[in-house]
């Protein structure tokens, strides 16, 4: 009778073990921020912090300068942010960049205090945000200076193009989902200015489709920074 017992149990189990287990294999791909010194010398001190939800991995490295060697006080301090840029990692969308960048932010402010001084944000290109890079597509889709400028990039300066694109992503609020994620951990985050300008098809969008459902041809063309900045203030 035991053994009998104990061999539908064991039936039982091989039945529903995989359902049982399947949540717990997918929370384990997900991680809680975590800070490490990266660099303490002279001046200067590092650290950065690393989280990862689902299939989205990113850092903030925060470099902090000291008032002198040895110093305890902090005189500025700068977050440079990166995505993970694995070939198939599918772009952030703003409520998931939201979330992570809280999770890091919320770490710093664990380990510093909530006298956390930041000043300034860097990143790559549109720090891997979909709404962000579609937001400026749109922005410069039937843009007239836009268009003038890649019918003759020779009759703008490099500072003219520079002002023209920077003035547009300002005046559109392309960066709205950056500055929107930092309000409620405590900072004013604004769009400072960008270095290095490309230029890129529509084609080589990884959402290119539903830019052509718009009506964006393949080959039209838009602008796309190198890096991008911000400086953060303290909300009072």
């Amino acid at each position: 009778m035991n053994v009998r017992f104990f061999i539908s149990l064991f039936a039982l189990a091989l039945v529903y073990l995989p359902a049982l287990c399947s949540p717990v294999a997918h929370a384990a791909t997900d991680m809680p921020a975590e800070i490490e010194k990266t660099f303490d010398f002279g001046t200067l001190i590092e650290h950065t912090v690393s989280v990862q939800k689902g299939a989205h991995r990113v850092s903030l490295r925060l470099s902090q300068r000291r008032e002198t060697e040895g110093s305890v006080s902090i005189v500025s301090a700068h977050l440079a942010f990166t995505p993970d840029t694995e070939p198939g990692t599918p772009l952030l969308t703003a409520p998931i960049f939201e979330s992570l960048l809280a999770d890091m932010i919320n770490a710093l402010y664990g380990r510093f205090g909530a006298d956390l001084k930041l000043d300034s944000l860097s990143a790559g290109s549109f720090m891997g945000i979909r709404e962000v890079e579609k937001k400026s597509i749109l922005a410069f889709n039937g843009y007239t200076p836009w268009e003038r400028y890649l019918k003759d990039p020779s009759a703008f300066s490099q500072a003219r193009i520079y002002a023209l694109v920077q003035d547009r992503w300002k005046m559109t609020g392309v960066f709205s989902a950056i500055t929107e994620a930092f309000a409620p951990l405590g900072f004013d985050a604004t769009f400072s200015g960008f270095e290095k300008l490309f230029v890129f098809p529509a084609e080589k969008c990884s959402f290119y489709p539903e830019l052509k459902d718009l009506g964006i041809r393949r080959m039209d063309r838009f602008p796309y920074p190198g890096t991008i900045s911000f400086t953060l203030t303290p909300k009072q």
